[in-house]
């Protein structure tokens, strides 16, 4: 499984146009942090907030999240990376991408696991809006699953 981490690392690092010594130096780093958060990690994480698997928003979620484990700067270009990129893996586009993932967060807040929700996210989340953006999101859950790694 480390393999396939470090392949979807490479891929997304080329992909991006970074240098071969900008690529040794993050590969270098993402080994020393040990980067072990897996699919199936994101997945548990997701069904135990209540995220149903069966709509599409949850496989974009969990390949988004591999993508901001990799690199957490993406979560400031969301729009402008995060979506084409996760589209392309799935060969969709990132506004499909974008609508998927909101439609998953509205099904969660209406029906999922509030106290771990609320766990997680705290007093994040506007209350006159009262579900988060796909951003506020996904950036939540990061912080989670590293705390999660962390212990």
């Amino acid at each position: 499984m480390e393999y396939y981490h470090s392949i979807i690392f490479t891929i997304f690092l080329l992909r991006k146009g970074k240098s071969m010594n900008a690529l040794m130096n993050a590969t270098e780093l993402n080994n020393n942090m040990n980067f072990k958060i897996e699919t199936k990690d994101i997945q548990k994480v997701l069904l135990d907030i209540g995220f149903p698997h069966h709509v599409y928003g949850f496989n974009f979620i969990t390949y988004a999240l591999q993508l901001i484990m990799i690199d957490p700067s993406i979560l400031h270009h969301v729009t402008k990376e995060l979506y084409p990129d996760v589209a392309k893996h799935f060969y969709t586009t990132p506004t499909r991408v974008e609508r998927a993932i909101r439609t998953a967060i509205q099904i969660v807040w209406l029906y999922g696991n509030l106290p771990l929700i609320q766990r997680i996210f705290g007093n994040t989340i506007r209350p006159d809006k009262g579900v988060p953006t796909n951003s506020q999101l996904l950036a939540g859950l990061y912080l989670y699953l590293i705390e999660l790694r962390s212990a």
